[in-house]
């Protein structure tokens, strides 16, 4: 990764501890994700970025190992999976398609469940006050925040 993204993630990363706020801790950690699979895999769009980290040996993918079988972890996966399925929020799919994780240890279903919960978020259909939408997104931020400071440390 260039020095500069690394940098930015670094900055980014350090905000995000400090973040209180489950929304905003998912909002700054999944930035640092999109980030670093961006400059990782030359991709513009979400859908190419996401094929790239589930089927290209990379650090984030190769990475996540490591801490999959931590118990915090994992509680945090089990927590998202019994929160399954999530609505696509958009007004074309609401009703007609959702995402579920039915398995912790598969990696595409992880992603893929954790990007949609960042998708209706980001498009405004998750809400602070909804006790539903905020456990989704205090787990997925947790996770995210675990996975990235995890992989940054072991390629410094």
């Amino acid at each position: 990764m260039n020095k500069n993204v690394k940098s930015l993630i670094g900055w980014w990363k350090v905000l995000g501890r400090d973040q209180s706020d489950p929304f905003m801790k998912f909002f700054v950690f999944y930035m640092c994700l999109d980030a670093w699979m961006t400059a990782e895999s030359g991709k513009d769009r979400d859908e190419d970025k996401l094929n790239w980290l589930i089927n290209t040996p990379n650090d984030l993918n190769h990475h996540r190992q490591g801490i999959q079988g931590g118990a915090k972890f994992q509680s945090w996966l089990n927590g998202l999976m019994r929160e399954s399925p999530v609505d696509d929020m958009r007004p074309s799919k609401l009703g007609v398609r959702t995402v579920s994780l039915s398995d912790t240890s598969d990696f595409s279903q992880v992603v893929k469940f954790i990007y949609q919960i960042r998708c209706n978020l980001f498009h405004g259909s998750k809400s602070p006050l909804n006790a539903r939408d905020k456990h989704l997104v205090n787990l997925s931020g947790k996770i995210l925040e675990r996975w990235i400071e995890w992989t940054s440390a072991k390629i410094e």
